[in-house]
């Protein structure tokens, strides 16, 4: 073994003299345990070869409906000097899935600093290289294990509490992706939306806050519009008290200490004087909507003690828009397109209002006339005479034209005024 080793390293310098400098290999070679394409490509040609199936379970691809690849993987080669020596007087000697996810630093088994240096020559190893063996430096050929000793006391003993919280989360959840049989991101939303409703009752901001993640991201997730980061969702998970795994394999959280966790998660409403789960406000919109006069959704977000509607379209957007269509069908509301209605203004009295403003130099704009005959807006009037309008939009454009010339022959007569006085003095 010891002359076999010999041997490696003395070939070592001829074998990397002859092999490319820039290899396209080795700029992606770090995405073969990821969830991209490319790393699936990896799988089906190793399995192809090996004759082996479901190699995908040795990766992260069960997670790849749920998990982005963005900041997932490390660049450059980690691994735990302990770990690789128990290895060795075990017999076999093989990498970690979990020493390659970002954000993990320590080994979850020795709690100890994972190395990414080698101790020998000092460099930073890539995943994969063309020389690569476990448990040795691609680069110079020695052995990278070390035999376990006492670990040295951390500095700050809070951040290495949340380092190893992290390295354990994360080797939970690659350990129930090489069991589970299907992991879905709709089971994945289902159990992130029992958490918002139980403990920021259905407040998709509040939670956001409560679990240092950003609201729009957790909207997201929820919708399942866009795939979780795994870093951002383990912090969230730190401050959630409910492991990432969790969320990923169990079904409507079953099994979940709900009460420990309430008790610890601190209550915030934002504004929402009332606690109801999201089937109450289902139940209480499709109620309303069964009513003579139909109120309006912010009436109706009013009547159940929320200062702001989102709460109900955050429930069923559906049933949201139509209880909005059957209040607009009530005679309450947009009286103007019910049949027989008054008219704000006269059609000839509007169309003499334009022709005055066009004849002023400069005209008055549409949007100031619709204001001074009672309109919001001057949508109505631009619908019913357009040709008038573009002769006066185009009637100020052609007035502001004229006033910055003016303006800037009278800038031009300034300067030119006060190069003379200079010049004379």
């Amino acid at each position: 073994m010891v002359r076999g080793n010999a041997k490696f390293c003395s070939r070592l310098p001829l074998h990397r003299a002859r092999r490319p400098k820039r290899q396209l290999f080795h700029a992606t070679a770090y995405d073969i345990n990821g969830v991209s394409p490319r790393a699936r490509r990896w799988v089906q040609v190793f399995e192809r070869l090996t004759r082996w199936p479901n190699l995908d379970a040795l990766t992260l691809l069960p997670l790849r409906h749920i998990l982005s690849n963005m900041f997932l993987l490390k660049r450059r080669r980690a691994w735990c000097p302990k770990c690789y020596e128990a290895d060795r007087e075990a017999g076999t000697v093989y990498e970690r899935l979990v020493w390659t996810i970002r954000g993990v630093t320590v080994c979850p088994i020795h709690a100890a600093p994972l190395e990414e240096r080698c101790p020998f020559c000092y460099k930073a190893l890539p995943p994969l290289a063309a020389h690569s063996r476990p448990g040795y430096c691609s680069s110079c050929g020695r052995w990278l294990g070390r035999p376990a000793g006492p670990s040295q006391p951390c500095a700050n003993p809070d951040d290495n509490d949340y380092e190893l919280y992290v390295a354990t989360t994360v080797g939970d959840v690659v350990a129930r992706c090489s069991t589970a049989s299907r992991l879905s991101r709709a089971r994945f939303s289902t159990n992130l939306r029992i958490c918002i409703d139980r403990l920021a009752s259905g407040n998709t901001k509040a939670f956001a806050v409560l679990t240092r993640a950003s609201s729009g991201a957790v909207q997201s997730w929820v919708t399942g519009k866009m795939r979780t980061r795994l870093d951002v969702l383990v912090r969230a998970c730190f401050h959630l008290g409910i492991p990432a795994a969790v969320l990923f394999t169990s079904r409507r959280l079953e099994g979940v200490n709900w009460p420990a966790i309430t008790a610890y998660f601190p209550r915030d409403d934002r504004g929402v004087k009332t606690l109801r789960s999201s089937e109450e406000v289902r139940r209480l919109l499709k109620a309303a909507l069964r009513e003579d006069e139909c109120p309006s959704v912010p009436a109706l977000s009013r009547r159940l003690g929320y200062q702001r509607y989102e709460r109900l379209y955050q429930v069923d957007p559906v049933l949201c828009r139509r209880i909005t269509a059957r209040h607009r069908a009530c005679t309450r509301t947009h009286w103007w397109k019910q049949p027989g209605a008054k008219r704000i203004c006269e059609i000839d009295v509007i169309r003499s209002a334009l022709e005055q403003s066009l004849a002023q130099d400069p005209p008055v704009s549409v949007r100031r006339i619709a204001m001074h005959l009672g309109y919001a807006n001057g949508g109505l009037i631009q619908r019913k005479f357009p040709d008038l309008c573009h002769a006066i939009a185009q009637k100020l454009e052609d007035c502001k034209k004229r006033r910055f010339v003016a303006l800037s022959k009278l800038w031009l007569l300034q300067v030119s005024m006060i190069r003379r006085r200079h010049f004379t003095a």
